[in-house]
C-alpha cells in the first residue's frame, strides 16, 4: 500500500505534468489552493479525479470532490490515504 510520501510525490508529479507544464516544482506547494488559485478548471478536476481513482483504485463520491478534499496536495494525500484505509 502507498504511504503518504509516495502519494504526495505521485500527485505532485501528475499535477505539475498535466496542469503546470514547464513550471518549476516549487510552484506547487503542498498547501497551494488548486481551485482557488486557478490551477484546476472544472474539467481539470475531473481529470484529477479520474487519475486518483484509476491510480489508487479508489472511488471518490461527488460530494467529496466539492467539499474540499481536492483543494490542495495535502488534502488529496489525506483523502487518498483515508480511502485506502477504508478498503
Amino acid at each position: 500500500m502507498a504511504d503518504a510520501e509516495q502519494i504526495r510525490t505521485e500527485v505532485r508529479a501528475y499535477i505539475l505534468a498535466e496542469f503546470l507544464p514547464g513550471e518549476p516544482p516549487e510552484t506547487l506547494a503542498d498547501d497551494t489552493k488548486l481551485v482557488g488559485d486557478g490551477i484546476l478548471s472544472s474539467i481539470d478536476t475531473i481529470k484529477l479525479v479520474a487519475f486518483l481513482e484509476e491510480h489508487y483504485h479508489i472511488v471518490l463520491e461527488s460530494y467529496e470532490v466539492i467539499l474540499g478534499p481536492l483543494e490542495s496536495v495535502s488534502n488529496i494525500v489525506a483523502t487518498v490515504l483515508s480511502k485506502l484505509d477504508d478498503r
